[in-house]
């Protein structure tokens, strides 16, 4: 039986309609292998495999929704190059300081990679488990739903326990990144120089703490010479706003565009920007419903 399409409804109230519940769990029924598991579906490098050896690369991510993301598309485009976008469904089109459908949709036919992180942009860490499968499941679906192909989920908050991890995998991600763990020129110094490839992990793939207003651009360069240095490796760098001054966890486009222009012609050295699908490649899982659909949004935008 193919997969249809299903319409997921979020709302703020305890309880989920009848009918949405029925419909989750249909399309349950709709794969009846189930997700196997990662170790026997995980086929590492698949689109990177054919990079020649100590080779570095680099994965740009913007997280939570954030409508000012939008300038990244024209900059990206200027250098043929591609970020990935990890988005919290129950933020779409919901606000004016938040991406619409057709903001998401856009960037997606022109190459960039939409990812999970959650429904509400919600810890976590100590969350009971079947909101946790609420949070990671269903935020999957309603973005598949959307039509978007979803792969690869970012930690909010780095909330990657071990039980997290497996409800990540259960869910049917392919890979899910963690920030804080590789050095940097602000701090993590006993932290890695850059992730191994394939990684440790593809369910904990270690990225850079989260980009803040006050990095330069020689902060930025650094953590890509950093990883050339070193042999090769993965670096993950993680964005948020993309305004002049205007947040903690911000860039300026001025110096988004410079690092990018910067960055580009590096393939020419063995470094490649490749989203982390482009990384860990194999195919999109069927969506896999929490059997509740209730979803609430987080804290405001931060890591």
């Amino acid at each position: 039986m193919r997969f249809q399409p299903l319409v997921i409804l979020w709302r703020r109230g305890p309880h989920l309609a009848a009918a949405v519940a029925t419909g989750m769990a249909l399309v349950a029924a709709c794969s009846p292998s189930g997700t196997a598991p990662l170790s026997e579906q995980w086929a590492p490098l698949e689109a990177t495999s054919q990079l020649p050896p100590r080779a570095t690369v680099i994965s740009l991510i913007f997280s939570d929704t954030l409508k000012s993301q939008k300038r990244a598309g024209p900059l990206f485009a200027r250098h043929g190059l591609h970020a990935a976008f990890y988005v919290n469904s129950s933020r779409i089109d919901s606000h004016s300081a938040y991406l619409s459908r057709e903001d998401l949709q856009a960037l997606a036919e022109a190459g960039h990679e939409v990812g999970s992180h959650t429904a509400g942009h919600k810890n976590l860490e100590d969350m009971p488990l079947a909101e946790v499968r609420q949070q990671v499941c269903d935020d999957r679906a309603a973005l598949m739903h959307l039509g978007f192909s979803v792969t690869s989920f970012a930690y909010p908050f780095s909330s990657d326990t071990p039980t997290v991890r497996q409800v990540i995998e259960d869910c049917g991600f392919r890979s899910a990144s963690a920030t804080g763990l590789i050095r940097h020129p602000r701090g993590c110094a006993k932290c890695p120089l850059a992730e191994t490839l394939p990684p440790l992990d593809p369910l904990r793939i270690r990225a850079v703490a989260s980009v803040q207003e006050h990095w330069t651009l020689k902060d930025l360069q650094s953590l890509v010479l950093q990883a050339e240095g070193a042999g090769g490796g993965w670096i993950t760098l993680s964005f948020h706003q993309i305004c002049d001054g205007c947040a903690e966890y911000g860039i300026s486009e001025t110096k988004l565009a410079a690092f990018l222009a910067w960055l580009a012609p590096r393939s020419s050295r063995g470094t490649y920007v490749r989203t982390p699908h482009e990384v860990i490649g194999g195919p999109v899982n069927p969506p896999v419903p929490s059997n509740d659909g209730v979803a609430q949004e987080g804290p405001a935008p931060g890591r």
